[in-house]
Order: structure tokens, then sequence, then C-alpha cells
């Protein structure tokens, strides 16, 4: 272990920190615009009040300030979501997973899952994985809230990304439905998409607002 003496300079003993922690730890701005996020919540003639009320239920659901990424935390990230899916890919695995599920899973059924999700966190040791959600809710709320996003200061002007327009992101979105859908039927495309859950009532967007 390297311990500070009098003569030894501070920055021998104190490593350097990425742009992307000292924003991180340091930083306190606040990102999101809520004026922004409610128009972008609210344009669809299906969610008008929507904003509103999850204000009133959920008033902690969005973030006012964002999370900063390394490229290596990106690529340790892109790393453990392709070496757990080679592993899931492996007949060995399937053969032990299998054996603990109902039958009902021994279909394949061809599509992969569009809500397929891998919950990280960010600690000092690097992302570390919390969690694999098969039916990961809120895609389009967070689509509506990356575009709220704003650069409130000089430092923070050079970090964020590009604005990405609402039209790419719902078509990313839907592209994905109708791969999924000619993974199981080969040709084609769905005309209507529809999300269902067991018990609606138990989720936490449920069930007045929830968008996938």
């Amino acid at each position: 272990m390297q311990t500070l003496t009098d003569s030894a300079p501070l920055s021998a003993a104190v490593p350097a920190r990425s742009p992307a922690d000292a924003l991180n730890q340091d930083c306190y701005c606040r990102t999101l615009d809520a004026e922004r996020l409610r128009l972008e919540v609210d344009k669809a003639a299906s969610s008008q009040g929507l904003m509103q009320r999850i204000t009133q239920t959920r008033p902690h659901l969005f973030s006012s300030t964002a999370v900063f990424l390394t490229a290596a935390m990106a690529q340790q990230l892109t790393d453990a979501v392709q070496a757990i899916e080679r592993v899931v890919a492996l007949p060995a695995y399937g053969e032990q997973a299998l054996a603990r599920a109902p039958a009902i899973a021994a279909q394949q059924a061809g599509p992969r899952g569009v809500c397929m999700g891998y919950d990280f966190h960010l600690t000092a040791q690097g992302p570390r994985l919390i969690e694999i959600n098969t039916n990961a809710g809120g895609l389009l709320l967070n689509a509506a809230l990356l575009r709220a996003q704003v650069s409130c200061c000089e430092a923070m002007e050079r970090v964020m990304p590009p604005q990405v327009s609402s039209t790419a992101l719902e078509q990313a979105v839907l592209d994905m439905f109708v791969a999924e859908w000619q993974l199981q039927r080969g040709s084609g495309r769905p005309g209507l998409l529809v999300i269902l859950d067991e018990a609606p009532a138990e989720q936490y967007l449920a069930p007045e607002f929830e968008l996938f």
C-alpha cells in the first residue's frame, strides 16, 4: 500500500480521474428540462396529461441529473452483455436452465425479446450487473427523457450527446418489433402491437401510463 509522506507529491498517490468520474462525483448540474420533458411525454393525442399524472403518482420516476460513462466503461457493458449471451446460447446452459423451468419454456418461439434489458450500477470498481430483465418497461419514457436533456455549463456542453430526433427513436423501436415478428413468422409485419402482462396492476409503471 502506498502512503503519503511529506516528500511524496500528492499526484503520485492519487490516480487521475476521468472526465466522466469527475462529472459523476463532483457535478451537481441539473440537465433535465422539465418543460421539454412534459412536451415530449404529452405530444401524442393518446398521452395528453400523462406527465401530470406521472408527477403526481411517480414524482421520482425521472432523474434531474445525468450519469456519465467513459468509452472504457461503455465497452465493459458491451463485453458483459456479449459474454452473457454467448453463455446462454450454449447447449449445456440451456439444458440446465430448462431442467428447472416449466414445459412452456422449452418451446422455441423464435423472438429474442424486444424489451430485454441489462441493468448496471456504476461503482468505484467499474460497472456491475445487478439484473437481467426480460420485460423491461419505460422504453419510450426513456426516449422522451433523452430528448429533454440540456447542457447547463461549458463542461457539460462538451460531453452532451447530440439530440436524437423523436422519429428516429420511435422508428428504431418499431423496427425491433418487426424484426422479432419476422424471426417467428418469416415475413410480413404486424399491424397492431399489444404488450400484455399477467399482473399489470403490480407493475411500477401501471396501469395508467404503461409505455413500453
